[in-house]
């Protein structure tokens, strides 16, 4: 009898923690396909917004003419302000009469090392990688990634569309 007793308990716990395990894991797999189609949304957006294409694809005459064209788009910050997401927005690109300034950064010979600025021009779509970051101590980790190309039709430059998770988001909606 008691054996018998023993076994049941067993199976009925081994059942309730399988059926806590599947539901819990029903909620992250919803949890991440609503963050991931908001990140993406949120991609799309920057993407297609006229001013940043603007930006992106004007030949300047000077850094500060190009600082007044940046400090006009408010996009970009009120974005990170908002979405909680949204760890980073950076946008690299190959023009040469701009400057690193704000979320818009010059393309260097590093970045174009790197396999997901490679991949981004290579293809179309958006794809979601890890990128190696430092924290404020000096310890790599990897940062869950959005990469997008910009298309920029009317200029022969090249843009690349880097938008960062924010760890402590996903941590705390996992």
């Amino acid at each position: 009898l008691g054996i018998v007793l023993t076994f049941q308990n067993y199976s009925m716990l081994t059942d309730y923690h399988n059926d806590m395990l599947d539901a819990d894991n029903i909620r992250v797999k919803n949890l991440l396909f609503e963050f991931t189609a908001q990140v993406k949304t949120y991609a799309d957006n920057i993407i297609s917004n006229e001013s940043i294409r603007h930006a992106l694809d004007t030949k300047y005459g000077s850094s500060e003419e190009f600082r007044k064209i940046v400090d006009r788009i408010d996009l970009l910050d009120s974005y990170r302000k908002s979405f909680l997401e949204i760890g980073d927005v950076t946008i690299y690109c190959d023009n040469p009469t701009m400057v690193s300034y704000r979320q818009f950064y010059s393309t260097t010979s590093e970045v174009r090392e790197q396999g997901w600025y490679q991949r981004a021009l290579q293809q179309t779509g958006a794809f979601w990688t890890s990128i190696p970051k430092e924290n404020a101590s000096g310890v790599p980790y990897y940062q869950l990634s959005l990469i997008s190309q910009v298309p920029l039709w009317d200029s022969g430059y090249k843009a690349v569309l880097v938008v960062r998770v924010s760890d402590d988001y996903l941590r705390s909606c996992i």
